[in-house]
């Protein structure tokens, strides 16, 4: 095997292969959740379109009646999505709503609690400004200005402000497809054996993957024969990526590395980190492979370091980075060589390591909410502060 890659390393090397796949489609605004841009968005009309009122009190019509102790009469009301009427006489104010327009030429409004009403009239407590209060036409965006760029990942305030201007078609890019082959005689099909185990791996990195917005075109199980391995990799040649798990290090029924040597091409195979230290990366036919080490941990490691970076590039965003945050880790380590992703829940600033932390452990795959990343050349005394990596 060749000599181990640091994470650091690993992850430059699948960030400088893997590139948009490019593919794109035209579909319904109201179904572009969690999809991406494949196309700039310009605006169809200013926001706001209309000036308006962005609290509920009182328009005046003239920079003479926005003194202190002013009285004005009221001449009416400005509701939201109604006609504001002419503009204002001197001595005039309008009672006005939040989101209101605003009369033409209107000096500025004036809140509620800034006054003092007595029937049909107010008096101004204090001096006003010029604009108070309006929001004024265009002044967040102009007609024809982009909005949005290629490449952004439409979330729900997207959505918001796509139907704001009325946009109801949009380019995106097509999901990425991700094939999965789970390995492995232990793992039990139809019935569970005294010293079988379930398939855990399986719907965990089907989880993972539709959670990031790709697209699972097929998840199988292979025994640890390199026929049905080769087999099962044929049938899915054409998805982006293909992640296998287990069979991937250096056992007797390990075949992953050596199939993919003899028919694709590997880029790395060894990581000096842990969990994960024999996954391997490489390319068969069109499809990117991660071969990912069959124990749960390694598998969830692998996917979340390394994987997910992989389909955020392929899916055409422009902001391809994962989250890293500073935390203290409540908890204290000896360095052993390698860098260790550890588990942890993040509260309050503090990195806290949950449940089983050995490559089996599943518990901790449910509640961690960030991977710890602890150097490989020096300990980690208590409460020092680590880097993590929010899990999505």
């Amino acid at each position: 095997m060749a000599p181990l890659l640091s994470y650091a390393e690993a992850l430059s090397l699948v960030s400088e292969s893997v590139q948009s796949h490019g593919r794109s489609e035209r579909i319904s605004s109201a179904n572009g959740l969690n999809r991406i841009l494949a196309e700039d968005i310009a605006s169809t009309e200013p926001n706001p379109r209309f000036n308006n009122s962005s609290v509920d009190g009182y328009v005046l019509g003239q920079e003479s009646d926005a003194g202190p102790d002013r009285l004005l009469e009221i001449s009416g009301v400005c509701v939201p999505g109604g006609d504001p009427g002419p503009p204002l006489l001197p001595g005039e104010c309008r009672r006005i709503l939040t989101g209101a327009p605003t009369p033409p030429e209107a000096f500025g409004v004036v809140m509620q609690e800034d006054v003092t009403r007595s029937g049909n009239q107010i008096t101004l407590n204090g001096s006003h400004l010029p604009g108070q209060f309006i929001r004024m036409v265009g002044s967040e965006f102009g007609r024809g200005q982009r909005i949005l760029a290629k490449g952004h990942p439409i979330n729900p305030g997207t959505l918001g402000l796509l139907g704001s201007q009325g946009i109801g078609e949009i380019e995106v890019f097509q999901p990425v497809t991700v094939a999965i082959i789970t390995t492995g005689n232990e793992v039990a099909g139809d019935g569970l054996g005294p010293y079988q185990i379930r398939n855990s791996n399986g719907p965990m990195l089907v989880g993972l993957v539709e959670s990031v917005g790709a697209q699972v075109v097929s998840a199988v199980h292979v025994l640890d024969e390199p026929e049905d391995l080769g087999a099962a990799m044929h049938k899915v040649g054409s998805a982006d990526i293909v992640i296998t798990s287990g069979g991937v290090s250096v056992g007797d029924f390990d075949y992953v590395p050596s199939w993919m040597r003899k028919h694709g091409e590997v880029i790395f195979h060894g990581l000096k980190v842990r969990p994960g230290k024999p996954l391997l990366f490489g390319k068969y036919a069109q499809s990117w492979v991660f071969g990912l080490p069959g124990n749960p941990a390694s598998s969830f490691v692998g996917f979340q370091t390394l994987v997910r970076k992989a389909i955020a590039q392929l899916s055409g965003r422009t902001n391809t980075s994962l989250m890293w945050t500073r935390a203290a880790y409540m908890d204290t380590h000896l360095a052993h060589g390698r860098g260790e992703f550890v588990r942890v829940e993040i509260s309050q600033g503090q990195a806290f390591p949950v449940a089983e932390q050995g490559s089996f452990g599943l518990r901790s795959l449910a509640l961690c909410t960030a991977l710890a990343l602890l150097p490989h050349d020096r300990d980690v005394a208590f409460g020092e502060p680590v880097d993590a990596l929010i899990l999505i």
